[in-house]
């Protein structure tokens, strides 16, 4: 007889790693706070602002920050970029790499073996033979 005493899943590896997620989430939203309130004097009200600009837009606060960043602390601008606008780069690059691979698998199946100069003919040839029933061939 088999008793299951403790049935483990999954959940505490992935648990884990939302944790890691959500802190660096909020270490560039409060990044991103601080940027934009440095941007715009550094006193209360840019606090406040740059708090319910984050918590209200966060993808509008993100390009502020990108903004921010790079006029009032002086960052390069490819900083700025991969700290507060990554997802767009990840967007980019996924686009990039998806029209290529749609490039180079219509320039695959498109050729076929073939010399590009003729057009491209989309036919199909069907071969086939009428039987009658009593298994005589008719035509062909």
């Amino acid at each position: 007889m088999l008793r299951i005493t403790t049935i483990r899943s999954g959940q505490t590896r992935m648990r884990e790693h939302e944790t890691i997620l959500r802190y660096i989430g909020i270490a560039i939203n409060v990044l991103s706070i601080l940027a934009i309130s440095a941007n715009w004097g550094g006193g209360f009200m840019a606090v406040l602002t740059a708090c319910l600009l984050t918590l209200a837009l966060p993808p509008l606060a993100a390009i502020f920050a990108f903004f921010a960043a790079m006029s009032a602390w002086g960052w390069p601008w490819y900083l700025s970029l991969l700290v507060f606008l990554w997802p767009v780069v990840f967007i980019l690059l996924g686009v990039g790499a998806l029209g290529s691979v749609y490039l180079w698998m219509r320039h695959k199946f498109r050729q076929g073996g073939r010399d590009m100069r003729e057009p491209y003919d989309e036919s199909i040839d069907v071969e086939y033979e009428v039987i009658d029933e009593d298994n005589e061939r008719i035509e062909r």
